[in-house]
């Protein structure tokens, strides 16, 4: 551990100018002197101790970077997958204007951002057609996004289809978010529903590979990664927030509020119905329905 800087001339260095004569380094008479000298060792190495310990809370303090993950702990931050030290801690030192800013879109926009090792565009979408964007560190929002679904209330319209057919009354509900993560810095491997195998492969029925590597299936995320992300998202949105899902796509056409018709796009059904089960209207339940856009990987339901 790199240590903080020694304190100025330690007792053990001004002993001999602070006893008198009789005390001194003498030859065959420096008993009481080796006394004072073990004395002032021990209080010198308590007193370097106490000021490494009130240092140690300083981030950026003499260039040490050993105490930044504890400090982030202690603060409620998570150094960037790819964040540089120097910049982590300069976050540490806002630490307090950030924890005001928890519970927003903006916030947890720019904290997934900053996290993500290779820093995409976070997109945060509202049911109501509230779509919060964070890209390249810089946030935007738009609101009332034209080209949505269609169905009752006054913001029918608005948004883009995300549950009009499975739960069309849930229209206002402008607590269900969407995040969109593009481009997804983990690659996908295999199909929506399938397992991965050992050898890469993948296929309905092959063994749970992705699971023995550690990795998980759909896309090759770490449980490192999972916890991290999903830790963050539970940390920065509000206790009102109900996330229905984290969407990771690659393709950049998906999700833009300035796009809010492309195709792939959701369709009415990717709320509470996108889980295993019969699709809308009947037939056999599967886990991969043709509502959800195969080309994307999704963590959830409901993130609470």
């Amino acid at each position: 551990m790199p240590s903080a800087r020694p304190i100025n001339r330690p007792w053990i260095v001004r002993l001999a100018s602070a006893v008198p004569a009789w005390l001194q380094n003498r030859p065959g008479l420096q008993v009481g002197y080796k006394i004072l000298w073990a004395w002032m060792l021990v209080l010198d190495r308590a007193t370097q101790a106490a000021l490494e310990g009130v240092r140690a809370g300083w981030p950026g303090y003499d260039g040490r970077t050993d105490n930044s993950a504890l400090l982030g702990t202690s603060r409620g931050l998570l150094q960037g997958e790819t964040e540089t030290a120097t910049a982590f801690q300069a976050r540490l030192r806002n630490w307090i204007t950030l924890s005001t800013e928890l519970g927003g879109d903006p916030r947890m926009a720019l904290e997934l951002y900053t996290y993500i090792g290779n820093n995409p565009t976070i997109r945060i979408w509202t049911r109501n057609g509230r779509c919060t964007t964070c890209a390249g560190g810089v946030v935007t929002r738009v609101t009332g996004v034209n080209g949505g679904w269609t169905g009752p209330g006054a913001l029918s319209g608005l948004g883009l289809n995300w549950d009009s057919l499975s739960n069309p009354e849930r229209a206002e509900y402008w607590w269900d978010t969407w995040i969109i993560i593009c481009p997804s810095e983990m690659p996908s491997a295999g199909t929506l529903g399938n397992r991965l195998n050992l050898d890469g492969s993948s296929g309905s029925n092959s063994p749970a590979g992705a699971a023995v590597q550690g990795l998980g299936i759909g896309h090759l995320v770490t449980r490192s990664q999972v916890s991290a992300i999903l830790g963050l998202v539970r940390k920065l949105k509000g206790k009102h927030v109900n996330v229905r899902w984290i969407v990771w796509t690659n393709d950049t056409t998906l999700f833009d509020p300035a796009n809010p018709t492309a195709t792939g796009n959701p369709d009415g059904a990717w709320g509470s119905w996108a889980m295993w089960g019969p699709p809308p209207g009947g037939g056999t339940p599967v886990s991969n329905w043709p509502h959800l856009n195969a080309s994307c990987r999704f963590w959830g339901p409901n993130i609470q």
